[in-house]
């Protein structure tokens, strides 16, 4: 893919995990007061743009909703070398959210966001070239998404289409218009089934039409679509500590991967070793990415598909 730059459109917080080696079905009561905790930043935004600035040199811009307390992470994306393309919206708190972490990599989302619910943003994508972008279309509060959807497609800026949980919000027109515009679709197993029983849209038939397809499995692997043809690529195996932002480090990943030149196959090995390190931190994006370690996961990644992705 050839681009000179990347536009990230994703939430950007703050977020407050705690940890417990309770499974998730076993809390009848909930008692945050006795996890042990951690805060980070994050965000879908914030998190796939740092890592694609770890695997890239692109140029890397983000819209995402910055409130009245912008300092901080103002601050973080000037060092990450990620420029801001939208306005500081002095009117709202930045989003913050919590979250628990369970045994075996679950996760319980409390909270994220609600106070940049009321926002309705003038979108201006005035900054942007058009011609030169690819951008990447992930979570952010769904009336921003919307509006943001529309003006993408209606600049002709190609674009990655990742709505995430949005798809519960979205309308049928609406996910129907952000698949049908996209140059590709990403969604996980759940968003898949549900957009197939809404729209009847599901990956086969719509990378069938030329527009690949990727259905992330969490922690199993990796399904990849491309002209109706379906093949599995598997996850490295390993202990997740903290899985908040895993899906968004496999993104950055993968976009590092295929801007880079790499093919469609190979960029989703790379994001699958990418996300399994991120889960081993207590952290979203700030992990270490040692190259070595990096190599041998992708090794045994590899093992089983040398011979079906030459």
């Amino acid at each position: 893919m050839k681009y000179s730059q990347v536009l990230v459109i994703g939430s950007i917080g703050k977020i407050q995990a705690f940890y417990t080696n309770q499974n998730k079905g076993d809390l009848e009561d909930i008692n945050l007061s006795s996890f042990e905790t951690a805060e980070y930043l994050g965000g879908t935004g914030l998190t796939i743009a740092a890592t694609l600035r770890k695997l890239s040199s692109i140029p890397v811009k983000i819209w995402t909703l910055l409130g009245y307390d912008s300092t901080l992470y103002q601050r973080v994306l000037a060092t990450l070398q990620i420029e801001l393309a939208s306005e500081i919206f002095q009117d709202i708190k930045t989003a913050d959210g919590r979250v628990i972490n369970f045994n075996r990599g679950e996760q319980q989302w409390l909270d994220f966001g609600s106070s940049v619910e009321s926002l309705d943003p003038e979108i201006n994508l005035d900054n942007i070239d058009s011609a030169n972008t690819l951008a990447i279309l992930s979570p952010i509060y769904f009336k921003t998404f919307v509006k943001l959807q529309k003006e993408v497609i209606a600049r002709g800026i190609d674009y990655i289409y990742d709505a995430g949980m949005l798809v519960h919000l979205l309308s049928d027109e609406e996910v129907r218009e952000g698949i049908e515009n996209a140059k590709i679709v990403v969604a996980n197993e759940s968003e898949w089934r549900l957009i197939e029983s809404r729209l009847g849209i599901n990956p086969e038939m719509t990378s069938a039409n030329g527009k690949p397809c990727i259905r992330t499995l969490s922690n199993r692997g990796t399904e990849v679509f491309i002209n109706g043809e379906n093949q599995f690529i598997k996850s490295f195996p390993t202990e997740s500590i903290d899985a908040t932002g895993a899906g968004d480090n496999w993104r950055g990943a993968f976009l590092a991967s295929i801007l880079s030149g790499e093919s469609f196959h190979r960029a989703v090995e790379i994001a699958n070793a990418v996300a399994s390190m991120s889960v081993e931190y207590k952290a979203t994006f700030d992990f270490p990415l040692d190259q070595s370690e990096l190599n041998r996961r992708l090794e045994f990644i590899r093992e089983d598909s040398e011979l079906k992705f030459k």
